[in-house]
């Protein structure tokens, strides 16, 4: 089933309601409709894999100073609600409400049958390590998308935990993009936003026959992050088998399943 990693797939969480990367963020998704979750891993002073997307953490917490010199000992008692503001901020309604940064694990093991792509934000291998063990004893992993901007993350990840599916680094979506290499690919997935910028125009990734060619190479194709939805409903017809979007209720929702 080329929809297992899912279809309407929360981007860290209902990061549009409620504050990203949060235990509660992901259940609201899924009250809203979304069939897959996606986040993102730093690593704390200790090595533990945290749900967080920043370095640092003056924009989404009460606390300072990059993740990666504070031990999760310290981390766990910060407040993950701190900064969201629903209107520019003029209110903070999640301060003060209980909402910490969560551990991975404590993710995966509150969502137990959810799809969830982990993109992994640091360039530090430890963070691979780090994921490698944590995945190796599990036996849901085909739920399971690994992701990260950078490929050479990726292809450590792949060669430590090939059963894994991941999906294309950025070096690798552009060798696709110039019909570099042959199958079999490396990864199962193309998680992509339907343009990149660059200092020449930007380059498309949202036509049909590119998206009609990824499909025939055999590879699933995400596309992020997207919350208008018209867009959405554009990208599914053309053939995309999944959103990303910090606003799951506005999937179309004729065109949420796919086999």
């Amino acid at each position: 089933m080329r929809a297992q990693w899912g279809r309407n797939i929360a981007h860290r969480g209902a990061s549009g309601y409620a504050p990203e990367n949060t235990l509660l963020a992901f259940s609201r998704a899924l009250e809203l409709g979304a069939d897959g979750l996606e986040l993102d891993v730093q690593l704390s002073a200790d090595n533990r894999l945290l749900v967080l997307h920043d370095a640092t953490l003056e924009r989404t917490t009460d606390g300072r100073g990059p993740v990666r010199r504070l031990p999760w000992s310290r981390l766990r008692w910060l407040d993950a609600g701190y900064r969201f503001s629903p209107d520019g901020g003029r209110s903070f309604p999640f301060r003060a409400r209980g909402l910490r940064i969560p551990l991975l694990e404590e993710v995966l093991e509150a969502f137990p049958e959810v799809p969830i792509t982990i993109e992994i934000k640091p360039q530090d291998p430890e963070a691979v390590y780090a994921l490698v063990r944590l995945l190796r004893g599990r036996r849901d992993r085909a739920r399971i998308v690994v992701a990260s901007f950078h490929t050479d993350q990726l292809i450590r990840f792949r060669e430590l935990l090939p059963d894994v599916a991941t999906s294309a680094g950025v070096r690798e979506v552009f060798r696709l993009r110039t019909r570099l290499g042959r199958p079999p690919w490396p990864f199962r997935l193309v998680q992509i936003p339907p343009a990149y910028p660059g200092r020449w125009p930007l380059v498309r990734l949202d036509r049909p026959d590119w998206i009609a060619w990824l499909s025939a190479q055999g590879l699933v194709v995400h596309y992020w992050t997207v919350d208008d939805p018209e867009q959405m409903r554009r990208l599914l017809q053309r053939g995309a088998e999944g959103i990303i979007t910090g606003y799951p209720d506005r999937f179309p929702r004729d065109l949420g399943r796919q086999v």
